[in-house]
């Protein structure tokens, strides 16, 4: 029995721990069958009533708390046991995948609990337990997914009593309700100082000029010995080599020529961040601070429009490339139309959506991007015109660096 246990204990956390952290705070509530005699074969006959609740850390693992009503169908095999309580504590982690616009995720789980039997006997009776299952959720809308679980137990049986009961499987079937937001980093936010409305002065009245005359020009002989541009009574060096890298400056000499290949004012030789994208704010390295992306959502909803899938692919390849210690935090935006509340939990939603449709894409370590939502509370623009509405709603990518809190 110890051999068993230990390999299930050991299996189930070491493929936990390969597994990207993708499972969403919830509650899960759960019906299924469960067999308690093993000896020859399954025998799935005992009604099983589940429910767990799991809270998402932002790590790799998350706690898992799990609570198991099993009704005995064959009471008298057991001796008159008619009901098993269930409580486990333990761990789960998960990933999300999606087929055919359907969000779901797979899972693992496992732990340590305690089974109390009711009308318990000798040969039957309270004892520890270790768990682990797999599972699986397939999401109906924003509010709840089906899910579908199966369930090992390996009781720890002290009396090792061959007639005991000493394994369960269960397979169940159910819904996950998520709630709450999972752990973001704070972002820092810059509110800039509003723009003052130009003043509008009245145009002049144009005043025709009085027709000039101008004397027909005369030849000029200039001089240019290097031939760089610059006449040879203004040339302080008139030696200059032309190549086709050469600048020289208005008095004709060599200049050295700064390349600045990105045009972010920072050059080559110090920009870490070479393809920043024009119009960006970048700091002293070149790289980028805070970028608003170009992303559509259908209407109250956070399922990205296919037009907007070139964008995401563009700003995952520019990610990329930027140093190691970068952190990329996607920020959601919304109007102030609607319940403040849920514009929150929309635009974390739609955060969320963005930071998978990027990893998505390959090539980028998980742990280096987050996500969060920040509803109507920053906006840019004004909320009571349309146009303005529109600039409110969107998707901002701001960049920060381990680096620098050194």
């Amino acid at each position: 029995m110890i051999k068993r246990l230990s390999f299930l204990v050991a299996g189930i956390l070491v493929t936990s721990n390969l597994c990207a952290s993708a499972t969403q705070t919830g509650i899960s509530l759960k019906y299924g069958l469960s067999s308690i005699d093993n000896d020859d074969g399954w025998k799935l006959k005992n009604n099983s009533f589940g429910l767990d609740l799991h809270y998402d850390t932002g790590g790799i693992l998350s706690p898992r708390l799990d609570f198991t009503y099993i009704k005995i169908d064959d009471k008298k095999k057991w001796g008159g046991v008619s009901a098993l309580y269930q409580a486990a504590l333990g761990l789960q982690a998960g990933t999300s995948l999606s087929m055919i616009n359907v969000a779901h995720e797979l899972y693992l789980f496992g732990g340590i609990g305690y089974e109390y039997v009711q009308d318990s006997t000798k040969v039957f009776d309270s004892q520890p337990y270790v768990q682990g299952g797999v599972g699986a959720t397939f999401g109906i809308n924003d509010e709840v997914s089906l899910l579908t679980e199966f369930r090992a137990i390996q009781v720890i049986d002290s009396n090792d009593d061959k007639k005991d009961e000493d394994n369960e499987y269960a397979f169940f079937i159910g819904v996950n309700i998520p709630f709450g937001t999972s752990p973001q980093a704070p972002v820092k936010v810059t509110r800039e100082a509003p723009v003052p409305a130009p003043v509008i002065q009245p145009a002049p009245v144009p005043v025709p000029p009085a027709p000039v005359i101008q004397p027909e020009p005369q030849p000029i002989t200039v001089l240019d010995s290097d031939n760089d541009g610059v006449p040879d009574n203004e040339d302080l060096c008139p030696d200059t080599v032309l190549t086709e890298s050469t600048q020289v400056s208005e008095r004709g000499c060599e200049e050295t020529v700064v390349q600045d290949s990105d045009g972010d004012l920072v050059p080559d030789g110090v920009d870490q961040c070479p393809n920043t994208p024009e119009n960006v704010e970048v700091d002293s390295r070149g790289c980028a601070m805070r970028m608003t992306l170009d992303i559509h959502f259908d209407t109250d909803s956070d399922r990205i429009k296919p037009e907007s899938m070139e964008q995401i692919k563009l700003f995952a390849r520019y990610i990329r490339d930027l140093p190691e210690d970068t952190i990329v935090t996607i920020v959601g935006h919304t109007d102030n139309v609607g319940n403040e509340k849920y514009n929150k939990k929309l635009s974390y939603k739609r955060a969320i959506a963005v930071r998978k449709a990027i990893l998505a894409q390959g090539g980028i370590d998980w742990r280096k991007i987050k996500a969060a939502g920040k509803g109507s509370a920053n906006p840019v623009s004004n909320n009571t015109t349309a146009a303005g509405r529109a600039a409110n709603r969107r998707i901002e990518a701001v960049m920060t660096h381990t680096g620098d809190a050194q």
